[in-house]
């Protein structure tokens, strides 16, 4: 692997620039049917449509590596400048459910704060989204209601919801100050 710019790291993990070495690894997430259902949506690009995306479009794009074994497990991005501040992380199939995602995503938040200097992030999840959900709110971040969106599931054919959470740079911070676990390496 290349080196790269570290982007912001605590003491077990580092979000570093994202370049298209990583995109075999995201595009096998997003082969996963998790990951589809994760974000609504059924992925049918090749490998080389795939990496046509302009990845210089968003102000924030990482990848997650672990430290100890030096290995990518993930990523994270913030939406191009024409959206709302909003930040998505995917974590790759084998290292789910290990806490990478929430210290990816506090991490994240915590880039767009200090270093993009932006006053709000906004996230969303799916309804059946249990973990997402849960880092979301481990992170800090509030449900919005007024930004859920109603889309069709085009796994079932049936509306879902995609539920809206937003937090801003004051409570982030405040929730540092506030919480060991956060200020740990940060």
């Amino acid at each position: 692997m290349n080196l790269r710019e570290v982007l912001i790291e605590d003491e077990e993990i580092a979000l570093l620039s994202y370049t298209h070495d990583d995109d075999w690894n995201m595009f096998l997430c997003w082969q996963d049917l998790d990951t589809q259902i994760g974000y609504n949506t059924v992925f049918s690009e090749s490998f080389e449509e795939f990496r046509q995306e302009d990845i210089s479009r968003f102000p924030f794009y990482g990848s997650l590596l672990v430290k100890k074994n030096n290995q990518i497990v993930g990523a994270i991005r913030l939406s191009p400048p024409e959206f709302e501040n909003d930040l998505a992380i995917w974590i790759f199939k084998d290292f789910r459910n290990k806490s990478f995602g929430f210290r990816a995503f506090v991490l994240g938040l915590h880039y767009c704060f200090q270093r993009l200097t932006l006053e709000k992030v906004i996230a969303g999840t799916y309804e059946g989204n249990i973990a997402s959900k849960r880092i979301l709110e481990k992170a800090g971040m509030k449900r919005y209601p007024e930004g859920d969106l109603i889309e069709t599931d085009p796994f079932h054919d049936k509306p879902i919801t995609q539920f809206s959470y937003v937090i801003t740079k004051n409570q982030f911070f405040r929730k540092i100050r506030n919480s060991r676990r956060f200020r740990r390496g940060l």
